[in-house]
């Protein structure tokens, strides 16, 4: 079992800290502003303005009493569904919901993170107790468990958007949540190494 532990350890710690550093790096070293930027419509710096939900909604409520008032002249063309994305006022009712669906997927990604890493927690300390008392193996399944779930949930962020008040809360809870399965993965080594644990185990 020490063989096995050992190289499960090592994975671990590769991946623990290969996350950390990725989520140190977007949150505060990668650059964030864009020779482009200059060239933002209107809509899209009022959206990179824009931190709360509620302020995405009064911008796409704006944009689609426009989208009304577009359409309420019969003299005005009808555009297609699938030229919609490229053709104002449609463009800046797409573009706005677009944002708000992301960052509502980052809110629920949010609340997913502490829910799963928190299971991770709670399989981790079952396991200990497991092992120490029950069985060896069972406990060692729910430790191997608890730290891959604890993993799997800090694991990176990839966006190509806007980084949003949301996608910021989402990116700084996977750090903290990172930096603690690291800090855990050495607290439970440290543990074993100097109490022998394994050693009596087969």
């Amino acid at each position: 079992m020490k063989v096995t532990l050992t190289i499960l350890f090592v994975l671990a710690m590769v991946v623990s800290s290969t996350q950390t550093f990725r989520h140190f790096y977007v949150r505060f070293l990668e650059p964030r502003d864009s020779l482009l930027d200059e060239f933002r419509t209107d809509t899209e710096s009022s959206i990179t303005a824009a931190e709360r939900l509620n302020e995405l909604v009064e911008l796409y409520r704006a944009a689609q009493n426009k989208v009304d008032l577009y359409e309420s002249d019969s003299s005005n063309p009808n555009v297609v569904q699938h030229q919609r994305r490229n053709t104002m006022p449609y463009k800046a009712v797409i573009q706005i919901e677009k944002e708000i669906l992301n960052r509502e997927h980052d809110q629920r990604q949010l609340t997913k993170l502490w829910f799963y890493w928190g299971c991770g927690l709670i399989s981790l300390i079952l396991g200990f107790i497991t092992f120490r008392i029950v069985n060896s193996w069972l406990g060692f399944s729910a430790i191997v468990t608890g730290f891959s779930e604890m993993l799997a949930w800090t694991s990176p962020l990839f966006h190509n958007r806007i980084l949003s008040l949301q996608f910021e809360q989402l990116l700084d809870f996977k750090l903290l949540l990172s930096i603690l399965t690291w800090i855990i993965l050495v607290a439970v080594w440290l543990f074993v190494e100097k109490y022998g644990y394994l050693k009596q185990r087969k």
